[in-house]
Formats: structure tokens, sequence, C-alpha cells
């Protein structure tokens, strides 16, 4: 179900943790994958009795985090495509009136 392997490494690491004793929080805080804001919106959600939210909540920041990145991306190469497309036209436009001035050059 995991494909990154970092990420599958990670989750294996914490199952074990959890399998041991640990809390999931404990085991999500020592994780090199998850960020410490997510261990701690687990810690609440582990003491305040509604887990089941609080990763929710984890789960909803990574998805707009993950949104804003794609947004990001697709701002930033938009005008990289732009240009490209640009300087293809260009090319076309200048490969075909090149030989007109050339016939023109030599009819002089």
């Amino acid at each position: 179900m995991i494909t990154n392997s970092a990420i599958k490494e990670d989750a294996g690491l914490i199952y074990e943790d959890i399998k041991a004793g640990s809390s999931l929080s404990n085991a999500v805080k020592k994780s090199r994958s998850f960020p410490l804001l997510a261990g701690n919106m687990i810690v609440v959600g582990e003491e305040g009795g509604f887990l089941d939210k609080a990763l929710l909540n984890v789960a909803r920041n990574y998805e707009k985090s993950l949104e804003l990145g794609v947004k990001v991306i697709t701002s930033l190469l938009e005008p990289a495509f732009i240009l490209i497309m640009g300087l293809v036209i260009g090319f076309i436009v200048v490969a075909m009136l090149l030989p007109v001035f050339q016939i023109s050059l030599i009819s002089h």
C-alpha cells in the first residue's frame, strides 16, 4: 500500500514502537517522515479522547499542504510553458520568413 520506501520504513518503526507499548504520539514524534505538528496534534487527540478527529486534522493539513505545493508548481510551470511555446512559434516564423528574405537578397 505504501510505495515510498522511506515512509514505509518509518511506518514499520512506528508499528514496532506501538507494539512495544509506546503511544502513537511518541512513535510518530520519533519518525523522520512526520512533522512535529502531526505528533503534537496526535498528543492532544490522545489526551482529549478524540484521536480520530486529531488524525483527520493531520490528514487535512497534509492535503492542504499538498494542494498548495501543486498550485505553486503549476503556477511556476505555466510561464515556462508560455516561454517555450513562444520560442517554438518564433522559430517557425523565422524558418518561414528566412527563405523569403534570402530570395529578396538574391534578386537585388
